[in-house]
């Protein structure tokens, strides 16, 4: 089905399955595309890049999580900040900033974890707020 969906955009089928995983859909809507679903048909695109999107940003909060968590562990190993940013490619104020995520409620840090909506698809910076 999905070569029917591409010939109807006028692309091939290997460039939107690109387009696909380039916007980071969730399989879920992938296979939905694949088998041109009828409830697809009303998705605007701007509702599947914001879908891309949201998924991109919640997977760097995931990550920043996980980083600060294990740049927690290196500083009461003794490693510096700066060290920790050199090792990274990051800038050591970068690094200070995203330590201070460990500063998260658990609970919170693990809705965000879980893709919970009201953390799915916010910032860094909304997250310190």
């Amino acid at each position: 089905m999905i070569d029917v969906i591409a010939s109807e955009k006028g692309i091939s089928s290997k460039t939107l399955t690109r387009h696909m995983s380039l916007l980071s859909l969730p399989e879920e809507k992938q296979a939905l595309l694949k088998r041109d679903d009828p409830s697809i048909h009303d998705w605007p695109i701007r509702k599947a890049i914001q879908a891309g999107s949201d998924r991109e940003r919640w997977l760097l909060l995931v990550k920043s999580l996980d980083s600060a968590e294990r740049w927690s562990k290196m500083l009461t190993k003794g490693i510096k900040q700066a060290e920790i940013a050199r090792r990274e490619g990051l800038s050591r104020a970068r690094v200070c900033q995203l330590i201070r995520l460990n500063q998260l409620d658990p609970s919170v840090k693990a809705l965000i974890r879980k893709g919970d909506k009201q953390y799915y698809g916010i910032s860094l910076y909304q997250v310190w707020q």
